[in-house]
């Protein structure tokens, strides 16, 4: 998790959490961050991004909560009258995520010390990217892959290009900046256990089918 949370409105996001998952704000929902309410008497600071050299701006204390746009459906209820119905609020909560201990210096008498913090920040990150395990599931319109790989080796599986390249609905709608190359295709292909049972689960739907197609099969509906 960052340290800090960019919040700029109008930038895609995706909600990290189940905040309201029968309202559709569930882990993994895309949306649009559509207002930022501060508390008043929130004062801000000027400070320079290390990494972008961009001046940001770090309010004290934290907003209060956000508005995000998401798509709730047409039978969604707006939280008030005038609202638009696929608006919903999002809190900023003191404890989202587990607690750490951060070790400090001994005492004076010689005995380990530490400090048992939880980090809160709004339940979502910034849309523009996203992992292999967040894309699971998702129909995309666009999609750019940076790496087939992980730098970090252990979170690698086979099955990340396959996944990758069937997210998006069109050939024209996938890119990448890193070439598949032969090696990539090899490490990706399936094991032959995998292979077999593919094979194995297409022999039993087809026959699942073809009986469902019998008369016997109907008559036992009615």
């Amino acid at each position: 998790m960052a340290p800090y949370l960019d919040l700029v409105p109008g930038m895609p996001i995706q909600i990290t959490q189940n905040v309201r998952a029968e309202k559709l704000a569930a882990n993994g929902t895309l949306g649009t961050l559509e207002k930022i309410i501060y508390q008043p008497g929130t004062a801000f600071r000027l400070v320079c991004d290390g990494v972008s050299g961009v001046i940001v701006k770090i309010p004290h204390p934290p907003p209060e909560a956000i508005i995000v746009r998401i798509p709730r459906g047409p039978l969604a209820k707006s939280i008030a009258s005038d609202i638009d119905s696929d608006l919903f609020p999002l809190f900023y909560t003191s404890e989202p995520y587990k607690p750490c201990d951060l070790s400090l210096p001994l005492s004076p008498s010689g005995e380990p010390r530490k400090l048992s913090v939880k980090i809160g920040q709004f339940p979502l990150v910034c849309a523009v990217g996203s992992t292999i395990y967040k894309v699971q599931g998702e129909t995309l319109e666009a999609m750019v892959v940076t790496e087939w790989r992980s730098q970090i080796a252990i979170t690698n599986k086979k099955e990340q290009p396959y996944l990758l390249v069937s997210r998006v609905t069109s050939r024209n709608a996938f890119a990448t900046l890193e070439p598949i190359t032969p090696e990539i295709v090899a490490w990706a292909h399936p094991s032959k256990e995998a292979l077999e049972e593919e094979a194995r689960l297409k022999v039993l739907s087809a026959k699942t089918v073809a009986a469902m197609d019998t008369e016997d099969y109907q008559h036992s509906r009615i």
